[in-house]
């Protein structure tokens, strides 16, 4: 997970940590040889799984996000994924399978006030890409028939999207 502050991990057991900043726990996965292939976050009743990977992989990845932010470059289909999400939200039919299962429940939680909050919006009139974030979220400016917000989002690496952020525009 990039773009995170590093919290420190305390052992529970030999391949289980624990956050004290947050209540989340790490265990590792290990291959009958006793490598560490893949390590398992556990998180509001959820678990996220991450393969370990080869550090050239790591590179490229870092290096594909690098470009993206240099030359402010949305992730494939960006505009219209947010399209959708605005539309489908302000109907009150929000797509939780285009959601990870930790944004979806949160979604679910609060979908009565995202869905009041775009219908008082009115109709979106445009929208506006202004860049990518250091952690590679697409940044937009949506203007609205009543106002103006800006929206934020990150994908997982399966295209679901597994952050969403609107706030007021400024």
């Amino acid at each position: 997970m990039t773009g995170q502050v590093e919290l420190e991990i305390f052992p529970e057991q030999v391949d289980r940590f624990f956050y004290k900043a947050v209540p989340a726990q790490i265990s590792f996965i290990r291959n009958p040889e006793g490598l560490v292939t893949a390590l398992t976050l556990h998180q509001d009743g959820h678990e996220q799984i991450a393969e370990r990977i080869e550090e050239s992989a790591v590179l490229a990845l870092e290096e594909t996000l690098a470009e993206r932010i240099r030359e402010k470059r949305p992730v494939e289909n960006s505009r219209r994924l947010l399209e959708e999400l605005l539309d489908r939200h302000q109907r009150g039919e929000p797509d939780y399978a285009r959601m990870t299962a930790p944004l979806a429940a949160v979604a679910r939680e609060q979908a009565e006030i995202i869905q009041s909050e775009l219908q008082r919006l009115g109709a979106v009139t445009d929208i506006s890409f202004k860049g990518v974030t250091d952690e590679g979220w697409d940044v937009y400016d949506v203007s609205f028939e009543n106002g103006r917000q800006e929206w934020s989002f990150s994908l997982a690496a399966d295209g679901r999207f597994n952050g969403i952020v609107s706030r007021r525009a400024t």
